[in-house]
């Protein structure tokens, strides 16, 4: 949760003991990155593992749309690149 403090447009619900995180990147849905609209969580969550090299999965099937689940199964650096570059992709 520490490094997200450096990204003020990424919002997320803290997790109660569970080894996710769900980012709310519903800002960018609707919006073009890279000159290609963004139109749901699911094609966002493909895109940040295509462009970003960052696995998540769409917010939608958790009832969360707008959203990508992050696992927290990894060690803490690879959890900082992967926000530091879901967060420059997002940046566009």
């Amino acid at each position: 949760m520490e490094v997200l403090k450096q990204y003020p447009q990424i919002h997320y619900v803290k997790p109660k003991g569970a080894f996710y995180l769900m980012l709310d990147l519903s800002f960018v849905i609707g919006k073009a990155i890279r000159g290609q609209i963004v139109r749901n969580d699911e094609e966002l969550a493909l895109r940040l593992l295509g462009e970003a090299h960052v696995a998540t999965v769409g917010g939608t099937p958790f009832g969360v749309p707008g959203c990508v689940r992050l696992s927290l199964a990894s060690s803490m650096d690879d959890i900082e690149e992967g926000i530091r570059r879901i967060a420059a992709f997002v940046a566009g």
